[in-house]
């Protein structure tokens, strides 16, 4: 698995969900092919946030939380959060594309608590439910993850590898590492050969 690989796939998904019509209902299949596109989307081009993704909310200020105003995801409870503290991403244009959809079809469910992402039963899908939930969409939607168990650790590890493909400095291991919120040692144990 690589980021090649990877990238095509969430291509495909991309213009698959943006060749529906964004203000109808959209069936089970769809809603949960447009948040794999917007959970990938995210872990492939802003960062690879470990199952923090699964507790966001975009109505309410909570630790973890997306400002619908400046378009950032704000972190303040995750794993290694005392020793980075408050971490902001910037969504990139197509995330906030994603987002935007994917809220349209929350109000068409009335769904009101906030909770950016849904399991298979609409509920809001949990950080312990999280890899598991990746691992089954990936394995159904993604042509390139069949008979893979692509969770968010996976993604993580290909995150780093694709990133370290080539030799970086010492500043640029530890922008990663900051970035992908760990230590910079762990970026030479995630790196996997490609």
């Amino acid at each position: 698995m690589d980021m090649p690989c990877l990238k095509k796939g969430l291509k495909e998904l991309k213009q698959h969900c943006f060749s529906l019509n964004k203000h109808t209902m959209f069936d089970k299949e769809n809603f949960h092919k447009l948040q794999l596109a917007f959970i990938m989307e995210f872990h492939l081009k802003v960062s690879a946030v470990r199952r923090d993704l699964a507790s966001v909310n975009y109505r309410q200020e909570t630790p973890n939380f997306l400002d619908v105003n400046s378009q950032k995801v704000i972190l303040t409870e995750y794993k290694t959060s005392k020793k980075y503290g408050r971490k902001e991403f910037q969504l990139t244009r197509e995330c906030w594309k994603l987002f935007s959809w994917l809220r349209v079809q929350h109000r068409l469910r009335a769904i009101t608590d906030g909770h950016l992402l849904r399991n298979r039963y609409w509920k809001p899908l949990t950080r312990q439910s999280m890899s598991g939930y990746l691992e089954k969409q990936c394995c159904k939607y993604l042509e390139c993850c069949k008979g893979k168990k692509i969770g968010c650790s996976l993604l993580r590890h290909i995150a780093v590898s694709w990133e370290r493909r080539h030799d970086i400095t010492l500043s640029q291991k530890e922008e990663l590492a900051n970035k992908m919120m760990h230590a910079p040692a762990m970026s030479e144990y995630y790196r996997v050969e490609l």
